[in-house]
């Protein structure tokens, strides 16, 4: 099965969340972890460049609240 933006991740604890609005950092982790299904790591492979862009943006926010 091919997973989509609006498909639901189909385990853990963002089961039934879009997987669009599912953290990059929860999907780079469970991929970097081979902790995901073949599902979830083809979704990862084709998105992951945007990803690995979003966990950055996400980190430069952090360092700049502090």
């Amino acid at each position: 099965m091919t997973l989509t933006d609006e498909s639901p991740m189909p385990w853990g604890r963002n089961k039934g969340t879009r997987m669009i609005d599912v953290p990059a950092s929860d999907l780079l982790y469970y991929y970097e972890s081979n902790k995901c299904s073949a599902d979830v790591r083809e979704y990862v492979e084709d998105n992951l460049d945007v990803l690995q862009e979003e966990v950055k943006r996400d980190m430069r926010q952090k360092e700049a609240s502090r």
